[in-house]
């Protein structure tokens, strides 16, 4: 079935990986099973005229700084002086879905890990 999502690709995939819970969905029985992951990659990227891989790697960058985003204005204390430079552009794009399937502690290393480097 293709669809026509509205607004920038970022957005379009944000929209988009909602309908593939296997995806984001750690409960989801396929989550960990690389071979139907990448199918459903592939039909991504063919619902929005795009290459799978690229697909996933833009959601992944998306949702990785969605979760640094996410964990420090869970952890206040995570802030650094400077460190977010600027809000998250897809933040509120994000955050009513993406909320309950962050994995928060993985977010807060990822906060950790790049404050080292700040």
């Amino acid at each position: 079935m293709q669809r026509n999502y509205p607004g920038d690709f970022n957005q379009q995939i944000i929209r988009i990986v909602q309908d593939y819970p296997i995806l984001f969905d750690r409960t989801h029985k396929l989550f960990f099973h690389d071979k139907f992951n990448d199918l459903a990659w592939e039909d991504i990227g063919n619902r929005l005229g795009r290459n799978g891989e690229e697909c996933k790697t833009t959601y992944r960058n998306l949702y990785f700084e969605f979760g640094q985003h996410y964990a420090m204005k869970k952890h206040p204390e995570l802030k650094v002086d400077g460190y977010p430079m600027k809000e998250f552009r897809y933040f509120y794009d994000m955050v009513n879905f993406y909320k309950d399937h962050i994995h928060l502690p993985r977010a807060i290393k990822r906060v950790k890990m790049t404050m080292k480097h700040f």
